[in-house]
């Protein structure tokens, strides 16, 4: 599992995106929000390509420079599949004619185009919700290494730059009552945050990766004929993983595969459904 999960893995950190746009200017600044007001974060140079977002945010594009950070560019300083996008007018302009608007008519709305500029490209921001896996747990325990599969669920939250979850296993793996011949029960829990990539494919789907670090809670009670056991135990680790996200509307279905670096290795299976 350990081979299939890392040709997984770095598969998805190759994957091109669908939306790569061309810096057509000879330098670019890239702005912190969605306005020439605000503060200039870094600047980008012409043939340089970048990953940017699929909706225009009033004059801008979001665009995720090479040192992982988020900004704003100037849609009209890209060229996206060789297409130059022409000049529109900018968010400020639009406010100054709000006011003729409303003296002319009573009924006068803004453009369409000024919705929420996040609703078409939900899956490159935020999603939270219930993740459940199947994890191929391997434990060094009782003289050998013993393996059984864990069912897990617990709670999710995966944005463009980073990652964290909750979730837990509350059965006692099977090995412990097939060697002792007694009865066992207690939980596995782990908690991990990290970073995350998401590479968009198309406008409702994306391959993402990233890597965690996960705390790993255990404890584990053994009844025997003979004598009774409480086994805890606590341990940090690493999680590499990949995943591909399917948006439908606002809700997005997040399917992931995962290999823990703990005290012993071992890989999960995952599904998500968030919102």
């Amino acid at each position: 599992m350990k081979t299939w999960f890392l040709i997984f893995y770095f598969f998805c950190m190759n994957v091109m995106a669908a939306q790569k746009a061309t810096i057509n200017v000879t330098s670019a600044d890239v702005y912190a929000d969605e306005s020439f007001d605000s503060d200039i974060i870094d600047s980008v140079n012409y043939g340089e390509t970048y990953l940017i977002s699929n909706k225009i945010y009033g004059a801008f594009y979001k665009i995720k420079l090479k040192s992982g950070k988020i900004g704003y560019i100037p849609d009209h300083e890209v060229t996206v599949n060789g297409k130059i996008f022409e000049e529109k007018p900018y968010r400020e302009d639009v406010e100054s004619v709000k006011p003729s608007l409303k003296k002319n008519s009573s009924k006068a709305t803004m453009p369409e185009d000024e919705d929420d500029p996040d609703e078409d490209m939900s899956f490159m921001t935020n999603y939270r919700g219930v993740t459940a896996q199947l994890i191929n747990y391997h434990e060094e325990t009782m003289g050998t290494l013993q393996v059984d599969n864990l069912y897990a669920f617990g709670y999710k939250s995966i944005a463009m730059a980073s990652i964290w979850e909750v979730f837990g296993s509350f059965q006692a793996p099977r090995y412990y009552a097939e060697k002792t011949g007694g009865s066992a029960e207690g939980f596995n829990i782990w908690g991990s945050s990290g970073f995350n990539t998401i590479i968009p494919v198309n406008s409702f789907s994306g391959f993402r990766y990233g890597g965690s670090l996960v705390a790993h809670l255990s404890r584990i009670k053994v009844s025997t004929p003979l004598k009774n056991y409480d086994l805890q135990d606590v341990t940090l680790g690493i999680i590499l993983e990949g995943g591909y996200v399917v948006q439908f509307k606002k809700v997005a279905f997040d399917l992931s595969a995962k290999y823990f670096f703990d005290r012993n290795n071992y890989g999960a299976l995952g599904v998500s459904l968030l919102f």
